[in-house]
């Protein structure tokens, strides 16, 4: 089942492997949009900043974050981009191999739209769909 086209989905992984399964596992669920990669925290956070603050088509995105990223680390990056008020609304999920209840609440009260663990499945692109029709325009 697509998801609104005009959304942007930016994968923050460093792992190129984790990134690949990544987006096979969207694409392979007829998941068509445009996918951005960034390679680290400090990169999600410029990218993000930049292009909300010149309005940009890509204030339609969906996050998917790492949490063990180089820079900044995932966990960091959730909290400054939900803590301003030009990033707060951007849906968030987390993609991580944590399960670790101390990263999944820290996530929480930070606030994630979802946390999801790898390796991605079918429940992956459930949460997947179930944030874009709670947090992204229709």
């Amino acid at each position: 089942m697509p998801i609104n086209q005009n959304i942007t989905i930016i994968v923050a992984e460093d792992d190129d492997g984790h990134f690949l399964l990544t987006q096979h596992c969207l694409r392979q669920h007829g998941i068509n949009n445009q996918i951005i990669r960034l390679r680290d925290g400090q990169a999600v956070l410029e990218f993000l900043f930049q292009n909300h603050h010149n309005n940009s088509p890509q204030a339609s995105c969906l996050l998917i974050l790492d949490i063990r990223m180089p820079k900044v680390d995932g966990i960091e990056v959730l909290a400054e981009l939900k803590n301003n008020p030009q990033t707060a609304k951007i849906p968030i999920i987390v993609l991580s191999t944590s399960d670790a209840p101390r990263h999944v609440e820290a996530c929480r009260q930070y606030g994630c739209d979802a946390y999801s663990t790898k390796p991605v499945g079918e429940s992956f692109i459930q949460t997947v769909h179930q944030v874009c029709r709670q947090h992204c325009p229709a």
